[in-house]
């Protein structure tokens, strides 16, 4: 048979099985929270430059004091539990909160959050003072719901491209807990009974429940943190990190694809092979952060030109090379010469020297190899280097 504490914290028969009784629950949600905190911990170390990871770790430890404290009520004096319970799994709420809206760089209407919080800390203090414990229950639940409401809409709204999976698995148990939450306010709205937190079936599934949800939304987040790891490293993999654009290799697997295609379709495509003009003398007179600020513009302003299915890349120094997809050799020396223009008309705001390109450009052959290819744009950047601002077509 199992026991209970009873609200004079004497132990009392108890019809709940052994598995589901309250004690066992919350030995089980304390452990269960501590394991998660480590592994945050572990995370936090091997990936610090993530905002929000340590303010988690520091929401989950809250949200397991406040499991503790349940844990050794009947130590305790019922109202210190009561009260301390209640600010522990609010504060651990709202800094899950505030984590997640760091982690995910989303922007949050602070007054509210913060008016909600702190008000409702002191709410909960004084209405702890209330004889009879409805209202005070009551005001901890409506408090929480917004909390858990708030994070699946600030998955929703902020930028998770990269670890969607695991916003989403994030945000959904958030915000079924919520529902669950608005639910055991409206049901004791109707029926002040309910909300009674002594020892009963009821409570004891809810406890379970709350173990449950935050057990997901918890591995949600580590999951989001281990796809933005993955995104990143994929990224840092494939872009180059000064200009943004595909590097070398990145580029050079497109271009093995886009011969593939090209060989058992016969789609073409053409490369443009540019290097900036008296790129040397800028660095030299100038300084290369001058030089820096040059390739990130004159990259943005190539990529505006460009449609969405063109790839560029810095294919080294001041060196870019474009692939046009499904395009001929006249396509591409037209989009050359307008990529020309717009770099030629845009002002780089560089004293004393006027930003141009030189441009090569080369259709695809069947039966030549892409080393070929990109040599043939060469010799035609070669040709145009030699009056400058110019682009040569190859052959």
């Amino acid at each position: 048979m199992a026991y209970t504490f009873s609200m004079d914290m004497s132990l009392q028969p108890s019809a709940i099985p052994p598995l589901l009784a309250f004690p066992t629950i919350q030995l089980m949600v304390t452990l269960t929270f501590l394991i998660q905190a480590l592994v945050i911990a572990i995370h936090s170390r091997l990936v610090r430059r993530y905002p929000g990871i340590r303010m988690y770790l520091a929401s989950v430890l809250v949200l397991a004091a406040d499991s503790f404290l349940l844990l050794v009520q009947p130590l305790l004096p019922f109202g210190l539990v009561g009260i301390g319970s209640s600010l522990l799994l609010l504060w651990g709420m709202a800094l899950q909160y505030v984590a997640l809206v760091r982690f995910t760089g989303a922007h949050s209407a602070k007054g509210w959050f913060w008016f909600l919080v702190c008000g409702g800390s002191v709410f909960l203090m004084a209405f702890g003072q209330i004889p009879g414990w409805t209202p005070f229950v009551a005001v901890r639940e409506a408090l929480t719901v917004p909390l858990l409401f708030a994070v699946p809409l600030l998955l929703r709204r902020a930028d998770v491209t990269g670890y969607q999976l695991g916003a989403i698995l994030t945000a959904l148990p958030f915000a079924g807990y919520g529902i669950l939450s608005a639910i055991r306010v409206i049901r004791g709205l109707l029926d002040p009974s309910l909300m009674q937190p002594g020892p009963s079936l009821r409570n004891d599934v809810d406890a379970l429940l709350f173990f449950v949800c935050s057990f997901f939304w918890t591995s949600g987040f580590l999951l989001m943190l281990n796809q933005r790891l993955h995104s990143d490293l994929r990224t840092l993999a494939t872009r180059d990190p000064q200009t943004d654009c595909l590097n070398r290799r990145a580029m050079g697997k497109l271009l093995d694809e886009e011969k593939s295609r090209l060989e058992r379709y016969d789609r073409p495509f053409a490369v443009i092979l540019l290097d900036l003009d008296r790129f040397k003398a800028i660095n030299d007179t100038l300084g290369h952060g001058a030089g820096d600020r040059v390739l990130v513009e004159i990259s943005a302003v190539l990529r505006k030109t460009l449609r969405v299915e063109d790839s560029l890349a810095r294919w080294g120094g001041e060196e870019f090379l474009i692939l046009l997809p499904e395009t001929g050799k006249a396509e591409g020396t037209a989009l050359a010469e307008r990529l020309r223009l717009r770099v030629e008309e845009h002002d780089f705001f560089v004293p004393g020297f006027r930003v141009s390109f030189s441009a090569g450009v080369a259709g695809a052959q069947t039966g030549q190899s892409v080393d070929e290819l990109v040599s043939r744009a060469d010799k035609a950047l070669y040709k145009a280097k030699e009056t400058r601002n110019t682009v040569v077509t190859a052959d």
